[in-house]
């Protein structure tokens, strides 16, 4: 069993600003064809279908370095031999591939993908050609993971800085780890396939010179794009008009947010907050805002969701008035609707220490005393 592995990207530190469609159609067309494929099979057992159906699709779809039919140049990277080969390349589409397209625009991106496709083909034929025995020129050649190498080759170009989490695991630790493209393509991925190619060869089940063929397009696209002054001019403007329709988008949806303050709509108010942040264009929400919406939630008996807003503001930057007025709001339910004893006194003796020459401290001391007669009530021996 081996002891450790690559680490595994699992999230970006960034957040989307557009929707990727382009990636989110690769998606569903490469998840579709393996579904369909595993049908077919499905269909064969039952012998409903011919067997050899299957069969026939990776050998005219799929790329064959002997045959080389033009179509199969594309087809190929939407075939997939199980599952595993799938969803690997489904994460680093998902993970690298959107936050691509939203830096390019979606022709951009289609363009580099398209390309990829072709490059990845002429790379696994030069290396068959050069580091192979031959073995291998009449296998079909199948999998997004060209493409996905030309995506990984022109992100460490144009967004080298941006940051990943990645799951790793090593003898017997594992944990998170945070990133930059910059360090993890070249070491985790591109060296990988270097090494793996000089040292086995071309004869192997893994297409290393396919992924290098796409990943040597994807850094001339790259550079192409950074360093080409007209297109590098386009792209910034395309960056800009997306940032000043995402402002403008906000500032509608922070309108709409607080009429819904006004008209005490609280579900209207947070599904507009989730909607914004599930966008990535989280609502420029002032501190007034926040604390209204927690008091129109505790006025309407959404005591629980009061509360989380409560704790939020409370870990945040207040002023004297402001941390005692909602460290009272909050006692208040975690004492009355929570039933939480030991958190209502750890805020209560915070608030004492705090507000002692306070005028209000009064009602600190009121809290004080209902603790302590819910406290007493608890022991009391039934009559």
């Amino acid at each position: 069993m081996c002891c450790c592995i690559p680490p595994i990207p699992i999230a970006s530190e960034d957040q989307l600003h557009e929707k990727p469609k382009i990636t989110y159609i690769l998606l569903a067309a490469e998840t579709s064809v393996l579904l369909f494929n595993n049908i077919l099979t499905a269909l064969n057992g039952l012998e409903i279908v011919p067997g050899n159906l299957n069969e026939w699709i990776f050998q005219h779809l799929g790329y064959i370095p002997n045959e080389r039919y033009p179509w199969t140049f594309f087809t190929y990277s939407l075939l997939h031999d199980g599952w595993f080969h799938l969803l690997g390349n489904l994460l680093f589409l998902w993970i690298f591939g959107s936050f691509l397209e939203q830096r390019l625009g979606p022709r951009r991106y289609l363009f580099l993908i398209i390309l990829g496709s072709v490059f990845s083909c002429v790379g696994h034929d030069l290396a068959i050609n050069t580091l192979g025995t031959g073995q291998t020129s009449t296998i079909p050649l199948v999998g997004a993971s060209g493409s996905i190498s030309a995506i990984l080759g022109a992100f460490v170009v144009l967004l080298p800085t941006a940051k990943f989490r990645c799951f790793y695991f090593i003898l017997f630790d594992w944990g998170i780890v945070k990133l930059p493209a910059i360090v993890y393509i070249p070491i985790f991925v591109f060296w990988g396939d270097l090494f793996a190619l000089a040292y086995h060869g071309a004869d192997t089940a893994v297409a290393h010179g396919a992924h290098l063929g796409g990943a040597f397009w994807g850094i001339l696209f790259g550079i192409f794009i950074r360093y080409t002054p007209k297109t590098q001019k386009a792209v910034d403007r395309e960056v800009q008009k997306q940032d000043e329709e995402g402002k403008a988008l906000a500032r509608l949806a922070h309108e709409n947010f607080r009429q819904a303050l006004d008209m005490k709509a609280t579900d209207a108010a947070l599904s507009l907050i989730r909607e914004g942040e599930k966008l990535g264009r989280p609502l420029p929400l002032t501190l007034a805002d926040r604390v209204r919406l927690a008091m129109l939630l505790e006025e309407n008996g959404e005591t629980f969701l009061a509360a989380q807003t409560y704790r939020s503001l409370m870990a945040g930057d207040l002023n004297h008035d402001q941390r005692l007025e909602i460290g009272l709001r909050l006692a208040k339910i975690l004492l009355v609707y929570e039933r939480n004893l030991e958190a209502t006194k750890t805020l209560l003796r915070t608030l004492y220490k705090e507000y002692q020459t306070d005028p209000r401290l009064p009602e600190i001391q009121k809290l004080v005393d209902q603790v302590k007669e819910t406290e007493r009530n608890l022991f009391k021996r039934p009559r």
